[in-house]
Order: C-alpha cells, then sequence, then structure tokens
C-alpha cells in the first residue's frame, strides 16, 4: 500500500459531521454528544474564554473533563495532558493554540464548539481523529453566527457534510441540568485559570467541585 492508498485510508475511517443550532442551545448539544458517548475519549475545541467554563459545567454534570489554556503554566498544561493520556479525564476542552505542541493521542471525537474562522484549523483539529486505521468522528457546532466560517471549511475540503443527527426533543432534555449547572460554572468562570486548574485535580482525586 503507497502513500496515498494509505492517506486515502485515513480519510474513509473519518466520519465529519455538522448540526446547525441556535446558539442557546449549543451547550446542550455539547452535553448530549457526551453523555451519549461517555466511553469515548473527546476533545472539545472552543475560544479561550469559553474553556474552562465549558469544563466546569461538564463536571458539574459527571462528565470527566479537564481544560487547557494558553493561560495555564507551560507544567500544568504537561500535566493536564497526560492526565488525559492516562484516562484519568476523558473529555479535553481547549484552544487550537494551547495544545499545538502537546502530544496527545488520537481520540476517538473531535468536536468544534466553536467554529475557527481560520478553516484551516477546522483540517488541523480533524487530524488528531481516525488516526493508524481507527475510525474516528469529527462534529461541528454551527450557530447562527458562524455559518460563513463554516461556509469556508467546507470549501477548503471540497465537500459538504451531513448533518449529525440528533432528535432535538431529546438534546432539549438537558436544558434544565445545564442551565443548572452554567449557573455553577459562570460562578467561578472569571478565577485565574490555574486555580480553576487546581480545582479539577482536586477534584479528581475525589473532593467535589460543586
Amino acid at each position: 500500500m503507497d502513500a496515498v492508498e494509505r492517506e486515502e485510508e485515513e480519510v474513509n475511517t473519518l466520519k465529519q459531521q455538522f448540526r446547525f443550532l441556535p446558539d442557546k442551545y449549543k451547550d446542550c448539544y455539547l452535553v448530549y454528544i457526551l453523555t451519549e458517548k461517555r466511553q469515548s475519549t473527546a476533545i472539545v475545541f472552543a475560544r479561550s474564554p469559553d474553556v474552562c467554563r465549558l469544563a466546569l459545567m461538564l463536571q458539574y454534570l459527571g462528565i470527566r473533563a479537564i481544560p487547557i489554556t494558553g493561560h495555564m503554566e507551560e507544567s500544568q498544561r504537561l500535566l493536564a495532558s497526560g492526565m488525559f493520556k492516562a484516562g484519568q479525564f476523558n473529555v479535553l476542552i481547549c484552544t487550537d493554540i494551547a495544545i499545538r505542541d502537546l502530544d496527545i493521542p488520537s481520540v476517538d471525537i473531535i468536536i468544534s464548539y466553536d467554529i475557527p474562522s481560520n478553516p484551516q484549523y477546522y483540517v488541523y483539529r480533524i487530524g488528531r481523529t481516525a488516526c493508524d486505521g481507527r475510525s474516528g468522528v469529527a462534529i461541528s457546532l454551527v450557530n447562527q453566527y458562524e455559518l460563513e466560517w463554516y461556509t469556508k471549511i467546507e470549501k477548503l475540503i471540497g465537500k459538504e457534510l451531513p448533518e449529525f443527527p440528533a432528535q432535538e426533543e431529546e438534546v432539549l432534555q438537558f436544558l434544565e441540568p445545564v442551565k443548572e449547572a452554567k449557573i455553577l460554572a459562570e460562578s467561578v468562570r472569571n478565577v485565574h485559570p490555574n486555580l480553576v486548574y487546581l480545582l479539577f485535580i482536586i477534584n479528581n482525586w475525589g473532593f467535589p467541585i460543586t
């Protein structure tokens, strides 16, 4: 098998999907996907202001998530990525820049919570799944403000993606739990990222952050 055939095989093991949704339901869809795929490993890409908030929200909902941001010290980012690799957390919330040089293994699911304005970042993201013959899924959550950026992604990759299948009534069953978890997460959103990071470590040791 030559290099081209190997590349085509890897592409064929990757399922790319999108979901167009109102911005107010984006958190619900994220929780729905991660709950349905609770045994899978996932990387969720978000903008810096959302990273810690999302990780806290998911922790409150019983999902083992840990954040990595560019504001963390390098030693903390390395330790967090090591804990993710060791399986102590199965969901990593991060920015594109924060994990660029980190050794993160291929995961089962890539979720673009925020759509990148530069479509090339999407290509970098999906390169972290479906490696070495393994299957993988990449799901983009596209709100009404990100459609132009998403269109650029489809133009770059040269195809229209199928829609992620989900019954909205099933997704919205998470509306109230997500609302409560968001309130708790927002209450510590402005805490320094290093302190938030320590809260995740403490929670992993069995001391709840709620």
